[in-house]
């Protein structure tokens, strides 16, 4: 949470959850103020009421949820804030393999049924590759980084 912290000069406890249902099950319990999380999570959430959405993080708001604005429509024109989601194999799986996976996968996110529903929780346009995950790790880094260390300093 050290983003909101350094743009909007606010103090927030960042709280380590294993994963966003014991997150969420807090914040509607009252244990907790405010918590980040992803769409597909959230949105069942919000339809029943148990939780109210005050933004979207990421750059245009969510289809699924029109009305909620932006972090940057509401002050922060530079904050963004994305999920990325990866599949995974351990490091000695054969290319084969990776590349059988790889092709299933390509062919399943070419289902227009399965691209539409995932389009509508936010998921990005860019296409599926086989190369390693940490080539798209660099720019993000550095933002969250330097976005960590001026959290520490406030």
């Amino acid at each position: 949470m050290g983003r909101p912290r350094t743009s909007a000069r606010t103090r927030l406890n960042h709280v380590p959850y294993k994963g966003e249902n014991p997150a969420f099950t807090d914040l509607i319990a009252g244990h907790v103020d405010l918590a980040f999380g992803s769409i597909a999570v959230a949105e069942p959430l919000i339809r029943a009421g148990k939780i109210k959405p005050i933004a979207v993080t990421g750059k245009r708001r969510s289809p699924s949820l029109a009305g909620v604005p932006t972090v940057a429509e509401q002050g922060y024109p530079d904050y963004e804030a994305y999920t990325f989601v990866g599949l995974n194999v351990p490091a000695a799986t054969p290319g084969p393999v990776i590349d059988k996976l790889n092709g299933a996968t390509n062919e399943v996110l070419a289902d227009h049924r399965v691209r539409e529903k995932m389009l509508a929780v936010t998921w990005s346009e860019s296409a599926p590759r086989r190369r390693p995950m940490p080539h798209s790790w660099p720019p993000s880094t550095r933002r969250w980084g330097a976005s960590s260390k001026m959290a520490r300093s406030c």
